[in-house]
């Protein structure tokens, strides 16, 4: 366009006259409407395509013999390279004139519209059924980039400067491009970098930079987002749930866990050095552990694929049947191996594993042929098992490291959890996508739970404040950035709410109808009688804050929210249009987004940019809960666990199977209370933590925290107790179950180390 000044003269005219906020309003930024009757920046574009593709090379490989229309025979085998680049040069399919940059090929010069062409002439997002699905994303991204661009700047290269292309895989120019934009509506000009602004950028500032964005690539919190339906749930919970309930609630929920595991070392066990017949109540002990631990798994993918239904009568009678597989697997290897047996715990899980996932194919397997979609979210779910088991491998190998090491080294190498817990964060993540409204839930009250765990191991095998203010130290800086992340997108909301203000109210289709038919108390098919806004600004909620303090008018998000939540999956016949978002930063943009087909009422009601600023805040709002809630969870959990621990170690303290526990057979009570006054200090930390959340988030927000708890750990009972008793149940093992991987890793190492010996 540097090159052709005629050409940007012509595009600038055009988006002025059809777009002449474009030259008032240094904030507008163009609707997917506004830039539909746009024939001169089309053509551009198209041009610009033709002459310029960013992929100029297309491959493909022929499986077997094809000929081409013109007869050309291709042999199976044969790689074909087709060069888009050189195909819109060709004088014999674009005109004598096909070198020259010229939009006006592609408008009819009688009607002054765009003349319908072939895909195949204009090949950059090839075509057929295997054309580019994102072509029309592409091309309204460069319409709306290039009208906002090129209606208030003027581009003029700078003397001495060539541009030539370097065709390849992606086309790229040969040297930086510096540019001089004079502003075409103020009185200064800037000089920027064309190929990349950060070239000039000091070393340090590029590396922080990166630093910065691969931190928030790991940050799961910042990815994720409520759906609407569980917007307008938490809504209902808040109005129905007082602060005594949502408190009493977050106190009893470890009980379950706690008096499954209490109770299961209730009855005394004998010495397993008496042989396997006098160890029967170990065996009914441990059939009693697997159906319990079946039970959950099972449990764990019904609530998981809600698509397949898995009635909870089969559910008992198959755990029954796996749970006797198991012990019996055992009970032939005690008779074959001896007593107990070693590594029972990886011999049995082999056994336990195929028996649980033999009785799922069992009941699903006709049920995956009639609905094949549900195969996807199978899978995943057991991605997300595997992931489980590997943190039963992962942090005993961490457990056995630490408890090698001197006092400082404990110290420095407790630092390692957190890193260990941001990589479990991001692998459950990335397991349970289907599952967008329990995706928190899920990660905490997997990876964060057995976090907590070993941490609280650590603090039992390391009685140092040394290790615990370490650990401390790693959470008070995660909790910081995370509180910087809320009160960046809560500033956000503050700026949509201002932008609301000033626009005024938007109106859709169905908020007007809405509104008339309220006048006349006529129940509409929109939903409930006020606007999701209205409702949190009646009850104060901390969403509306921002708008009630400036006073501004309700904003109809509702209709946008309804249709999502009345009709999820939104059919192929319906409406859908491209939404373009306003200009945010890339930290905004980076976080959890999705493609989704617009729901029907957005596309009738998407009028104006007073719409597309209610929608952002809308989405926003989601963002904003998601993070919060992921925050509460996890505080939640770092004080629940440790707590759980400390009464856990006095109640084994006082029974006679402690003998058992290689961390409780030496114990004596001052070694006891040095452990719990370690462990209670970290929790008492943890606590402080929460506390100086919650007032934050209350005094920011302007919403109950605890009430959020309260509504996940009520809402997702089930999803929560199966995890907090599978994990808490999977603690520590006796002698019972033989040689663990501790003592496995311990006896290879010596091994490792006498054969090196005698070869050397």
């Amino acid at each position: 366009l540097s090159h052709h000044p005629d050409v940007e003269q012509k595009l600038r005219a055009e988006l002025l006259s059809k777009l002449p906020k474009l030259g008032t309003d240094m904030q507008f930024v163009p609707s997917v409407q506004d830039l539909q009757d746009l024939t001169y920046l089309d053509a551009t574009i198209y041009e610009l395509m033709r002459l310029f593709p960013p992929g100029p090379l297309v491959h493909a490989h022929c499986k077997r013999d094809t000929i081409l229309s013109d007869g050309t025979f291709l042999p199976a085998g044969t790689d074909v390279g087709l060069s888009v680049y050189t195909a819109g040069r060709i004088p014999s399919v674009c005109g004598p004139d096909a070198a020259l940059f010229k939009p006006e090929r592609f408008i009819d010069p009688e009607t002054g519209e765009l003349i319908s062409f072939s895909s195949t002439k204009l090949y950059v997002f090839s075509a057929g059924p295997r054309a580019c699905p994102g072509q029309q994303l592409a091309i309204m991204q460069l319409k709306t980039v290039l009208s906002c661009v090129l209606s208030r700047f003027h581009l003029q290269e700078l003397p001495g400067q060539e541009i030539t292309s370097l065709p390849g895989m992606a086309l790229a120019k040969n040297s930086s491009v510096p540019n001089e934009i004079p502003c075409a509506v103020a009185l200064h000009c800037i000089v920027i970098d064309s190929n990349s602004l950060s070239l000039r950028d000091p070393t340090m500032a590029r590396a922080l930079r990166l630093l910065a964005a691969l931190w928030e690539a790991t940050q799961v919190e910042l990815h994720g987002r409520y759906s609407s339906r569980r917007v307008l749930a938490l809504v209902k919970y808040f109005n129905e749930t007082s602060l005594l309930r949502a408190i009493l609630i977050a106190l009893v929920t470890p009980l379950p866990c706690l008096a499954a595991t209490v109770l299961v070392d209730v009855v005394k066990l004998a010495d397993p050095a008496e042989g396997l017949q006098a160890n029967s109540v170990f065996l009914l002990r441990e059939y009693a552990s697997y159906w319990l631990m079946s039970f959950l798994g099972a449990q764990q993918f019904r609530t998981s694929v809600p698509s397949l239904p898995y009635p909870n009568r089969l559910v008992v009678a198959n755990t029954f049947v796996v749970a006797a597989g198991s012990v019996g697997v055992l009970y032939v290897l005690a008779l074959g191996i001896g007593f107990p047996v070693p590594f029972t715990i990886i011999l049995g899980c082999s056994g336990w594993v195929t028996s649980l996932l033999v009785s799922l194919a069992i009941v699903w397997t006709k049920k995956l042929r009639e609905k094949p979609e549900a195969w996807p979210l199978v899978l995943n779910v057991v991605k997300e098992w595997m992931c489980q088991v590997g943190l039963v491998v992962i942090y005993p190998t961490y457990f056995y490291a630490f408890t090698t090491l001197s006092a400082k080294g404990k110290s420095g190498f407790a630092l390692l959890l957190p890193a260990i817990k941001l990589f479990a964060r991001n692998v459950f993540t990335r397991t349970v996508v289907h599952l967008s409204d329990e995706m928190a839930e899920i990660v905490i009250f997997n990876a964060e739970i057995f976090n907590a765990l070993f941490v609280s191991y650590c603090m039992q095998n390391s009685p140092s404040i040394r290790t615990t203010l370490a650990l401390m130290a790693a959470d008070v800086i995660q909790l910081a950035v995370s509180l910087r992340d809320v009160n960046i997108s809560h500033r956000s909301l503050e700026h949509l709410a201002t932008l609301l203000k000033q626009e005024g109210q938007p109106q859709t289709d169905e908020a007007s109808k809405s509104e008339a038919n309220e006048n006349q108390n006529v129940q509409t098919p929109v939903g409930p009688e006020e606007t999701i806004l209205q409702i949190a600004m009646k009850k104060k909620l901390w969403w509306a804050a921002p708008i009630a303090k400036r006073q501004a008018p309700a904003a109809s998000v509702w209709p946008m929210l309804e249709a999502d939540a009345r009709d999820q999956d939104v059919s192929s016949g319906s409406a859908s249009s491209l939404l373009p978002l306003p200009l945010l930063s890339t930290k905004r943009l980076f976080g959890g987004g999705s493609v989704q087909p617009t729901p029907p009422t957005i596309s009738r009601g998407y009028r104006s940019r007073k719409t597309q600023i209610a929608l952002q805040y809308s989405q926003e709002m989601r963002r904003l809960l998601y993070m919060t809630e992921f925050l509460v969870l996890l505080n939640y959990v770092e004080v629940v666990i440790p707590l759980v621990f400390s009464i856990y170690l006095v109640a084994m303290y006082q029974l006679p199977n402690r003998m058992y526990y290689s961390q409780l057979a030496g114990m004596d009570r001052g070694q006891l209370f040095e452990t719990l006054q370690n462990v209670m200090v970290y929790c008492s930390l943890q606590l402080l933590s929460l506390l100086v959340l919650v007032v934050l988030l209350r005094y920011k927000l302007h919403f109950s925290p605890f009430r959020q708890l309260a509504f996940v750990l009520e809402k997702q009972w089930a999803g929560v107790q199966i995890k907090l008793v599978f994990w808490i149940l999977n603690r520590w093992h006796e002698l019972h179950v033989g040689a663990q991987l501790g003592q496995f890793a311990q006896q290879l190492s010596t091994q490792l180390l006498l054969h090196i010996w005698m070869v050397t």
